[in-house]
């Protein structure tokens, strides 16, 4: 982002990125004056964030998604391949994600982003030169509202900043990751030729920023030397925090052998689980060694505060509603909505299912949340293994009786 000059006129303030996504759609859907019977759709690299997920399928448009690479990232080619597979049977209006990524936590430098560019302005072109298709030019939704929020030295790169791009991005960007959350204010940067179209769609939501809000976003896009200095202290503190907590998360879920850590990390880690389970040093460092079985955190974030975990190894177990001792209830854990069920009653957890962020359900993925003090993150960690222990291999009989019911079914 950093050198990109971008006109006030192209800007506009939002009752939150949420809205300014409704408002990006209303726009797209407003702009597609093809006539060829096609219905619109949006490609999106998944996992993904959930509720813009929604919100496109509830327009009514059509969410073409494509799995990322296993770092997170995109690829390019994949991208290519998605579009020549989707272009004769959709509208494609736009190529949304979010940069840092929620829920992998990757960050898409500006190779990444240039690649992804050359293809989708490829397509572009060969689409202005196809009369016959009758279809809108592909647009790009970059959602940046996690900017601010990587570890290390990767930046995020915005469509923004890739030549012959400009007039093609929807920019969403904001306070609330970095904490601002109740600020309900965001900012969205459009293509010139829509200015006036915006203008009036956030009229009509009755939504006018307050100069408290302006004066807060001062220090979320600083202008200042000042207030820079000030921005880049917090983000530091904060981004270390948020990096040292997803560690600590993983090394409890994956075992501490496994993460790379500093002694000094290392020490404090085992400082913090003898303090919050109430144990000696030695059995502190057994906990860590040891991880969860059945347990995996996958994608080691570079930036946010999630944590992306697999269940799979615990599909086709199952767990048992006892009363008085006798079991009165048997559920089996067959996909990613029985460990939500089982996380929230059982461990008295919330998590985001990789069903909701595009995922199959079959792949048994959880988004948790790191955002709390280190000790929560143990408590919480705690309760996972719980919820694992409380996993039990599925009863012959009752397996088979499953086996017969899905042949039925088909």
């Amino acid at each position: 982002m950093k050198g990109t000059e971008i006109d006030e006129g192209r800007m506009n303030f939002t009752n939150g990125t949420t809205e300014g996504f409704s408002i990006t759609l209303e726009c797209l859907l407003s702009q597609c004056s093809a006539q060829n019977g096609k219905d619109n759709a949006l490609i999106v690299p998944m996992p993904n964030y959930g509720l813009f997920i929604d919100i496109i399928e509830k327009r009514g448009i059509k969410v073409i998604g494509f799995a990322r690479e296993p770092d997170g990232s995109v690829d390019a080619g994949k991208l290519a391949e998605t579009i020549e597979q989707n272009r004769e049977d959709y509208n494609i209006l736009a190529y949304f994600d979010s940069n840092p990524n929620n829920p992998t936590g990757h960050v898409r430098q500006h190779e990444e982003t240039e690649a992804l560019a050359r293809v989708i302005s490829e397509f572009n072109k060969s689409m202005e030169g196809d009369f016959r298709n009758n279809s809108p030019i592909m647009q790009v939704i970059d959602d940046m509202v996690y900017l601010g929020t990587e570890y290390g030295p990767e930046k995020p790169s915005s469509f923004l900043g890739v030549p012959d791009m400009e007039n093609r991005v929807f920019l969403l960007a904001g306070g609330s990751k970095i904490g601002l959350a109740a600020l309900r204010t965001g900012l969205i940067v459009h293509p010139p030729y829509l200015s006036e179209q915006i203008a009036r769609s956030i009229l009509s939501r009755n939504f006018c920023v307050s100069g408290i809000a302006i004066e807060a976003l001062k220090s979320v896009f600083p202008a200042s030397e000042e207030l820079v200095r000030e921005r880049n202290e917090h983000l530091k503190r904060m981004n270390e925090q948020h990096r040292f907590s997803g560690l600590l998360l993983e090394s409890l879920i994956n075992g501490i052998d496994t993460v790379p850590l500093n002694t000094r990390e290392r020490q404090e880690m085992v400082e913090i689980v003898a303090r919050a389970r109430e144990v000696d040093h030695k059995d502190a460092e057994q906990i860590l060694q040891t991880g969860i079985p059945q347990i995996r955190a996958t994608i080691r974030p570079k930036s946010g505060f999630f944590l992306l975990v697999s269940f799979k190894e615990m599909q086709g177990s199952c767990y048992s509603d006892q009363k008085n001792g006798i079991i009165h209830k048997l559920t089996a854990i067959e996909d990613d909505r029985d460990i939500y069920r089982l996380l929230y009653n059982r461990g008295e957890m919330h998590a985001i299912s990789g069903r909701s962020m595009g995922l199959s359900a079959d792949d048994m993925m959880m988004r948790i949340t790191y955002s709390f003090p280190p000790e929560k993150i143990v408590e919480i960690a705690q309760r996972l293994d719980e919820i694992q222990k409380s996993a039990e291999p599925m009863p012959e009989i009752v397996s088979v009786a499953l086996m017969a019911l899905q042949h039925f079914r088909s």
